[in-house]
């Protein structure tokens, strides 16, 4: 067990590399860590939706998944996530 810094409610995680992950959760929360969860960093999100699930393909390349389907990509490793609806940066 390992801290998260927050008190929301965690469900999805991903982790591309052994150091490199992020988790989901409840009123939006986006959380990564660069390593391997020692320390978890606390991404704005934009959205106070609840998050189910995050996946990353790579390091660079990620999807998020809330209540209403797919809300936010990156390609830039979780630097910047956009909304795939509106193709604005929301983070």
């Amino acid at each position: 067990m390992q801290p998260s810094g927050t008190t929301e409610t965690l469900l999805g995680v991903s982790f591309p590399a052994p150091d490199t992950g992020w988790v989901v959760g409840s009123n939006g929360k986006i959380l990564n860590t660069i390593n391997g969860g020692n320390n978890w960093n606390i991404q704005p999100s934009g959205t106070t939706s609840f998050l189910r699930d995050v996946y990353f393909t790579n390091t660079s390349h990620g999807v998020i998944v809330g209540e209403s389907g797919l809300i936010k990509l990156t390609n830039n490793g979780g630097a910047n996530f956009s909304n795939p609806t509106s193709g604005q940066q929301n983070i």
